[in-house]
């Protein structure tokens, strides 16, 4: 057990449990939240070049090399 965990275990004992409607909260929760959007479009869109698909296939290939190096190393 680390000591941040040991320290942290007592201390939680100490606090009060979390708030409620009933013990004091006082936010209001609204399920329609975000359902009368009339936005649809993407605002996080990105275009993807060649360049970064095979920037991707580069870092793949690297990794499953790497992976199988260790996975035989490990065999061996």
């Amino acid at each position: 057990m680390s000591a941040l965990e040991a320290i942290q275990s007592t201390l939680a004992l100490e606090r009060e449990a979390a708030y409620s409607n009933k013990t004091g909260g006082t936010s209001e929760g609204n399920v329609q939240a975000g359902i009368d959007t009339k936005d649809v479009s993407n605002k996080n869109a990105i275009t993807v070049t060649q360049k970064d698909k095979v920037s991707a296939a580069i870092v793949t290939a690297i990794t499953l090399v790497v992976f199988m190096m260790l996975a035989v190393w490990m065999l061996i």
